[in-house]
């Protein structure tokens, strides 16, 4: 017979796994990338950016 303590850690134990594989597929960005630039005048306020790394075909930028 299992005991409640056993039950009740392995019950934890789920929960917890369950909870950290659901954040990190939320985490997940589409495979897309930038591959040329433009010199547009940015007429948006700015309220974030992030760097980019070339790595062909995608080019170094700040989006």
């Amino acid at each position: 017979m299992v005991s409640c303590g056993n039950l009740l850690k392995s019950v934890l134990v789920a929960v917890v796994l369950v909870t950290l594989a659901g954040s990190g597929s939320a985490q997940i960005k589409p495979s897309s990338c930038c591959k040329e630039v433009s010199d547009k005048e940015i007429t948006e306020p700015i309220i974030g950016y992030e760097l980019q790394r070339d790595n062909p075909p995608c080019i170094k930028a700040v989006m």
